[in-house]
């Protein structure tokens, strides 16, 4: 047998090596595009197609779609159609690919066969349609709105919609048009929330997007002063912001819509126990690649918050589960009384009517499976009460206390499931049911306990060897550019054409070339993947950062070909690549981003200095100055920005002793003479408190000409400390101070209910369908016949007729109460059902109270209405167990509904306490943040 094994082994293994190798030819033909190979690899192994979906790795179609090769696509879409639905290790479909990547023609054919694609999550929680906004690809977008526009309201696992992403990503106006005329006057969509609740609104003011925030106040119902997590408006995000020459038109704009700051408006609009947030640094950095930053951890968005709906549902069918199976037991129930036989002595089995066939022929078994059955259901409704007791379960104990509870509802289920296998299964094939259980209960035990060790060990071994690969593949690439060897760099991409599309966040070969100014290496690299431009190492710089830091313009002129907008990307220090050339004084640089992005000039570092201060401060020549005030032109007020201390480029000039620059600002531009900054001096007061030069008699001299005068000769101050506030990064102090003192209101109209609407309609019509069923199928059954007269015509002493309950001729009270108790649960039930689809305003507190206490209600009468069942089917005989079980459960379930109460009475004393001053309002930190965890990654 040995030998003939080893054979099989060898001949499998032979298989599978021509397999790779038809594989390997398809994967080449999809690289290429060649359709020619693809057909004459379908005419010799014609299934080779039908063997793809067994793997996790990107098929042709994934490569195709990629790559763009539309003709190839269709070809494989011919053969197999179904190539659409697969998904490769980064959960990715080829839509996904398609879309990211801007392929109209690809896109159009994936959807024309599989149109429900575009609804599908990636690993990162982003559909195709997501994936197209970040990028901003219209046509794609366009393509999803008309194919399948319910796919626009499908949010990311973060919480964002796609105006979101539009907005984060700083993507032009159309893309965002193509989904507000999709969704016409959808209000609620337009005003979506993050899960820092931040509205698009929010988000555009803060990346001073000025288009988009006009767009949005004229063509859309935005809320102009809805209120983030923070208790912060759109208009707060301006003054809590970097500065920028922008904010002026913005207020304006916000101003004329109604826009109010948070000490203006009387109310908030939002809860501030959803999320806890961090403060804004960087609004456009890293969004584009999910770079590393300090963000604080938000207390409540754990396991539980996250997967509480899921959670909701799961427990709810289990409930479902358990209770159908205490009211039709495994075996059915008797439909007849057999005490005595024909000759009226009493027979040696006896039985009653509606009593649990199992309970008389299995006793032990009736009593272990009514108490496991017990146990599942109890704990499924244990978990659904405190989902929706309005406790604060969002901490990491009550994560466990709701997992451990999982688990014994599980497991409890599993046991009962066995259980009814047992009884319902002949002695004859119960050896096959043992070796079943047997298998199973490892499987099960290994499952709970030990995870899949040696899975996850195989798995981290296969996951260890391929990094290591890539590692050196990746080292490979790194020598080639700092090199800047194009042969190599040529060699690497034909054994591993794939390979730029790796992302890390170290530094790609991109950031080496422009660092070390290897143009060609850098223009090839740009021929094989444009999206290097976008990728930001851990210091949050583009290798345009480090390309205009050199000055190696014949780079910078590529770059910028590509991808304009990442000259308006900040860096870790709040810089953009204009500002580095500015600080290194690169002239033909700065000429270059003038010429291609002249509002790149308007942009501010995060201290709020603009690039005329970065010349002044770093002593740069004079011709870099003249680079922008050439382009600003007539400007005034940029060329009187302030930074965060109130200084003007003069006060920086006059400081430094710069003649020539304070020259040409006082002959070439209309400075501001007599500008104060936050000490109150004016340029020439800069003069006295600074060391002594020989230049400062002429600097004085050009002052004094232009009318430049001291504090004590001025009448007035020209500066608004309510325009330009202190910049949180050079002041920390000055502005945490403000912050701490600043209370942040409660939101009031978005509560739990609001939030989790979905998961309590699941959860009442899963009650009212339980409620439902019991109520037409009643424990006991149903009368088949009647049965009112003996066969000698005469009157029966126990009669009934056909279609009636027995458990009502035989429990008229039992039955009495299980009905009344099932009507309570089944019309709470609907009650939730109707005031959710009423259309009532039922976002505020009392109606969240009242929707709580009906599903108190609810579930305590189903679980009234289970034991009632259980009492009624039940021999005397082990009714002994089910008071135990019944007295046990009582008392946990008194427990659990008296924590759900205090808990909550004492929130309410609390919240009255609070409303009436008898206890300070919490104050939550006074910042902003916009999430940026999206990471641009295929």
């Amino acid at each position: 047998m040995k030998l003939v094994n080893l054979l099989d082994d060898e001949i499998e293994a032979e298989k599978k090596q021509r397999v790779k190798a038809i594989h390997n030819s398809l994967q080449e033909a999809a690289i290429n595009g060649s359709a020619p190979s693809l057909l004459q690899i379908l005419q010799q192994h014609p299934q080779i197609l039908n063997t793809l979906s067994h793997s996790h790795s990107d098929t042709p179609l994934h490569l195709a779609s990629l790559l763009g090769h539309s003709a190839f696509a269709k070809l494989l879409l011919n053969h197999n159609p179904n190539l659409t639905s697969h998904l490769n290790q980064q959960g990715s479909s080829p839509l996904h690919l398609a879309a990211a990547k801007g392929y109209v023609d690809i896109v159009k054919d994936l959807l024309l066969l599989n149109p429900d694609m575009c609804l599908v999550w990636d690993r990162q929680g982003r559909t195709p349609l997501h994936l197209a906004a970040i990028k901003g690809r219209i046509g794609v977008l366009a393509e999803f709105v008309r194919v399948k526009p319910e796919a626009t309201r499908v949010f990311t696992s973060t919480g964002d919609s796609a105006l979101h992403l539009c907005v984060k990503f700083n993507r032009s106006l159309e893309a965002l048009k193509v989904f507000v005329e999709c969704v016409g006057g959808d209000d609620e969509f337009v005003n979506w929330r993050d899960s820092h609740g931040n509205t698009v609104l929010h988000l555009a003011v803060t990346n001073k997007q000025l288009q988009i925030v006009k767009f949005l106040l004229n063509r859309t119902k935005i809320e102009v002063n809805a209120q983030n997590a923070n208790g912060f408006t759109a208009l707060d995000t301006i003054f809590h912001g970097p500065r920028d020459v922008r904010d002026m038109e913005i207020k304006e704009s916000l101003r004329k819509a109604g826009a109010s700051r948070i000490n203006e408006t009387p109310s908030s609009t939002y809860d501030p126990d959803i999320v806890e947030v961090s403060p804004l640094t960087q609004p456009l950095a890293s969004q584009e690649n999910g770079a590393k930053q300090p963000v604080k951890k938000h207390k409540n968005i754990d396991w539980l918050g996250r997967k509480r709906s899921a959670l909701m549902v799961v427990a709810s069918l289990l409930a479902t589960v358990a209770f159908q199976a205490s009211i039709s037991p495994p075996g059915g129930v008797w439909q007849d009384d057999y005490l005595v036989d024909s000759d009226g002595n009493p027979v040696e089995k006896p039985h009653n009517v509606g009593k649990a066939v199992m309970a008389y022929f299995i006793g032990d078994g009736y009593e272990q499976f009514m108490v496991y059955n017990t146990i599942a259901f109890l704990a499924s409704l244990s978990i659904i009460l405190l989902l929706v007791s309005g406790l604060p379960i969002k901490r990491r104990r009550w994560m466990w206390i709701q997992m451990v509870t999982m688990w014994i509802a599980i497991t409890a289920l599993t046991s009962t499931y066995f259980l009814g296998l047992i009884h319902m299964t002949p002695d004859r094939v119960k050896g096959t049911l043992y070796q079943v259980m047997k298998v199973s209960v490892l499987m099960w035990l290994a499952l709970m306990g030990l995870r899949m060790k040696l899975v996850n060990l195989l798995d981290d071994e296969i996951e260890v060897e391929k990094k290591q690969r890539v590692k050196a593949i990746h080292n490979s690439l790194q020598e080639a550019a700092i090199n800047g060897s194009a042969p190599s760099l040529l060699q690497i991409l034909q054994q591993h054409p794939q390979i730029l599309n790796t992302h890390s966040h170290s530094d790609t070969p991109l950031h080496l070339a422009s660092l070390l100014g290897h143009s060609a290496f850098a223009k090839l690299l740009l021929n094989h993947n444009p999206d290097l431009t976008s990728h930001l190492n851990q210091q949050g710089s583009s290798p345009l950062h480090l390309a205009a830091a050199k000055g190696y313009v014949d780079i910078v002129k590529d770059l910028l070909l590509l991808n304009p907008d990442m000259c308006l990307v900040w860096d870790r220090q709040g810089r953009t690549p204009l500002h580095l050339a500015a600080i290194k004084g690169r002239i033909g640089v700065l000429a270059e981003f003038v010429r291609v992005k002249p509002e790149a000039t308007r942009v501010f570092t995060s201290t709020g200095d603009s690039a005329l201060h970065l010349c002044v401060k770093f002593n740069r020549p004079l011709e870099a100055l003249k680079v922008f005030v050439e382009c600003v032109g007539g400007d005034d007020e940029f060329v009187n920005w302030r930074d965060s201390h109130g200084n003007t480029v003069l006060h920086l000039a006059v400081t430094n002793k710069q003649l020539q620059i304070i020259k040409f600002l006082l002959n070439r531009t209309k400075i501001e003479v007599n500008a104060q900054n936050a000490n109150g001096f004016t340029a020439l007061d800069t003069i006295f408190p600074g060391p002594r030069d020989i230049r400062d008699m002429e600097i004085k001299e050009s002052l004094r000409k232009a009318g430049a005068s001291r504090i004590n000769e001025t009448p007035s101050s020209t500066y608004d400390p309510d325009i330009v506030e202190v910049s949180p990064l050079t002041q920390p102090l000055a502005l945490q101070e403000n912050c701490a003192k600043q209370p942040v209101k409660k939101h009031k109209n978005i509560d739990w209910l609001g939030r989790k609407r979905s998961a309590l309609m699941v959860v009442a019509s899963l009650l009212a369908t339980v409620a439902f069923q019991a109520s037409i199928s009643p424990p006991g059954g149903l009368w088949q016949d009647d049965y009112l007269v003996n066969s000698d015509g005469n009157p029966v002493e126990k009669p009934h007729n056909v279609g009636k309950a027995v458990m009502a001729y035989f429990i008229g009270d039992g039955y009495e109460q299980f009905m009344v108790y099932n009507t309570i649960a089944f019309l709470a039930s609907l009650s939730i059902i109707l005031l959710l689809v009423s259309g009532l305003p039922i976002k505020r507190r009392r109606w969240m109270w009242i929707q709580m206490v009906t599903m108190w209600i609810a579930i305590t009468a189903l679980t009234s209405t289970y034991f009632l069942g259980l009492i009624h089917m039940t021999p005397d005989r082990v009714k002994g167990t089910l008071y135990q079980v019944m007295k046990v459960s009582v008392l946990m379930w008194l427990a659990l509904m008296g924590l759900v109460f205090i808990g909550n009475a004492i929130r309410m004393i609390l919240w009255f306490l609070r409303k009436f001053g008898y206890i300070k309002e919490k104050v939550k930190e006074a910042s902003i943040y916009i999430g940026d965890d999206e990471n641009d990654e295929l």
